[in-house]
């Protein structure tokens, strides 16, 4: 079988570390328990975080939280892949 040229979903493009945040954020941790969980700094978690938002398209508004954006995305993930 031939090799997948471009991702299936915006999460596929997460980095392994970066999927490691984003299913410590889906536990409903914060920023400090996540840096704990993985044993980073703070502002590493931090950076993850901005990167997953820009990957998965997720721009800055007053409207719509971010960080619930891109955890919905992964649960909804999660699910299909279940």
């Amino acid at each position: 079988m031939a090799a997948r040229s471009q991702p299936d979903t915006a999460l596929d493009r997460l980095t392994p570390r970066e999927r490691d945040v984003l299913s410590l954020m889906a536990e409903g941790l914060g920023n400090i328990a996540i840096s704990e969980r993985l044993f980073v700094t703070e502002g590493a978690v931090h950076k993850n975080i901005r990167s997953i938002f820009a990957r998965l398209g997720l721009a800055p508004t007053d409207q719509v939280d971010r960080r619930v954006s891109a955890v919905l995305r992964y649960l909804e993930d999660t699910q299909r892949q279940a």
